[in-house]
């Protein structure tokens, strides 16, 4: 899937995100880490049919969802793997500790260790953003990597956006690429969200 150039709005939006994100105190960001994995780990519990978690290894700004692994380990967890081209590969990984040091400093499985899985046997994914709205817009960081993913889900696997209640807005620029999430979960509340049907305004 091609992904169109960055436009101005989300680049403005994007600026926007990352100056809230900076002001966020690390402290508080890992208590709110807590009540986001809480949150996630009853969603979990009351969805038993979801085994494998398509998740992710925080970056700065970005909460750290390591936590459910302990909280969840009746449930398989996958982290991403950055490949050529911009494209990214699941991997089940048991141990978070076991994950390496990889492109743009982000944590990554070994492929060696950690044996991939296809997009198709994904349960639910737990998208990182800078921002997300209440129509299911993710605003990423604009690379387009887990627009590409997202669209080989199947259709019914929940897609939800990760951050923190400050990362919530009122609106954001959408483009024809942008896959909508189902579901928004911050420290305090986890979401449902109001994806338009296709045509409507």
């Amino acid at each position: 899937m091609a992904i169109p150039s960055r436009s101005t709005g989300k680049e403005d939006q994007r600026q926007e995100a990352r100056r809230l994100l900076s002001e966020l105190d690390p402290a508080h960001a890992a208590v709110c880490s807590g009540g986001i994995s809480a949150f996630l780990s009853a969603w979990l519990e009351q969805h038993p049919e979801v085994t494998r978690v398509a998740m992710f290894a925080a970056l700065p700004g970005e909460p750290d969802l390591r936590a459910l692994h302990q909280l969840r380990s009746d449930r398989e967890f996958l982290y991403p793997l950055v490949l050529p081209g911009n494209q990214l590969s699941f991997h089940l990984v048991g141990d978070p500790r076991t994950l390496r040091s990889g492109q743009f400093g982000i944590q990554e499985p070994d492929p060696q260790i950690h044996p991939p899985v296809r997009p198709e046997d994904i349960d639910v994914v737990l998208c990182p953003g800078l921002a997300f709205a209440a129509d299911g817009t993710r605003l990423g960081r604009g690379e387009g990597f887990y627009d590409r993913v997202l669209e080989h889900l199947r259709p019914e696997v929940p897609r939800i956006g990760v951050g923190f209640a400050l990362q919530w807005f009122p609106s954001l620029p959408r483009e024809a690429h942008d896959v909508p999430m189902t579901h928004f979960v911050n420290e305090k509340e986890l979401l449902p969200l109001r994806i338009p049907s296709a045509g409507s305004a």
